[in-house]
């Protein structure tokens, strides 16, 4: 798993996608399989495939709610409702869910900020 992000930091895209594909393949109920969905999540939106990304982001936070990168995945998508699909609704909808639900998020304030100036607030 290091090996991709390495490869990911290296911008080998290819390696990377095909070392976490093996890895699902050879350990499928392996305990970072949300690790796994969301460096590939990370890798298409590297390569501006966003609604590749979204996808997977969005699989990370509502299927693995009580892993580490729940909170990570669900702010990149209501980033991705915001700034590529200019939906505020759905992205002001996902950053409420955020600081609600993951209120001890690292992510919880910048959510609520993001929310308020989205809603018209003066921040």
């Amino acid at each position: 798993f290091t090996t991709a992000e390495l490869y990911t930091v290296q911008n080998k895209f290819d390696e990377a996608f095909a070392l976490l594909d093996s890895i699902t393949v050879m350990f499928p109920e392996h305990s970072l399989k949300d690790d796994i969905l969301y460096q590939k999540a990370n890798l298409h939106y590297k390569l501006k495939e966003i609604d590749k990304a979204k996808v997977l982001y969005e699989e990370v936070y509502q299927n693995y709610e009580e892993e580490i990168r729940a909170d990570n995945a669900l702010m990149k998508v209501a980033e991705i409702y915001e700034v590529h699909y200019t939906d505020i609704p759905k992205a002001m909808e996902l950053y409420e869910k955020l600081f609600i639900d993951f209120s001890d998020s690292t992510f919880a304030v910048e959510a609520r900020k993001r929310f308020r100036k989205l809603r018209g607030d003066n921040i």
